[in-house]
């Protein structure tokens, strides 16, 4: 009897488009979901990143996705990207992270604080981590349709039509959502800075 390579497989699973990698896990194959959080995880972990503000958060919520995305495998249907229908996951389960923390106590601000922990940093330096965490703060704050769209289009650069397909709504809505989104990201910061 001839052995077969292992790594036959994982190149076969390579050569897959996610569509018929899905079907093939809906049917039984429950191995190659490894090949799709492959493909998926970096792209995940970004969004996650961006929205969550730090890395341990993140990964836990990007571990979310991959759980919800594999136990709902079977109701892909195709009739978007794969891509999409997991951006669209990890878009829930980062609004639903947001969610609890706000019905708990308000999640207490991570800032860090130089004299307790006695850093040697330039003061620009300070400054501008101070920013990007009050950016980070401010994020969190907004409501989650304006959330999502500023996370897409302004960090992670996704054009209006590809944020409009995400989302299931047309690419004005995207754009008003921005704006209102940019208005209010200001509003936060110069209450914040008042």
């Amino acid at each position: 009897m001839t052995r077969i390579d292992p790594s036959f497989f994982s190149s076969v699973a390579a050569s897959l488009s996610d569509e018929v990698l899905c079907r093939r896990i809906v049917f039984g194959e429950r191995e190659l979901f490894a090949e799709i959080v492959t493909r998926h995880q970096g792209a995940i972990f970004r969004l996650c990143l961006r929205a969550m503000g730090n890395h341990h958060d993140a990964e836990e919520v990007a571990q979310e996705v991959f759980l919800r995305a594999f136990r709902g495998l079977k109701h892909f249907n195709g009739s978007a990207r794969f891509s999409t229908w997991l951006t669209r996951i990890a878009l829930n389960q980062i609004n639903s992270v947001f969610s609890s923390r706000q019905n708990r106590l308000k999640r207490r601000c991570e800032l860090f604080d130089v004299e307790q922990h006695g850093a040697d940093t330039s003061g620009e330096e300070i400054e501008g981590e101070a920013m990007a965490e009050r950016m980070v703060v401010g994020i969190r704050q907004l409501k989650p349709i304006l959330r999502d769209v500023i996370i897409m289009c302004g960090f992670e650069g996704r054009s209006y039509e590809e944020v409009a397909q995400l989302l299931g709504i047309p690419v004005g809505t995207v754009r008003s959502r921005l704006n209102a989104a940019r208005g209010e990201l200001r509003r936060i910061l110069d209450a914040e800075l008042s």
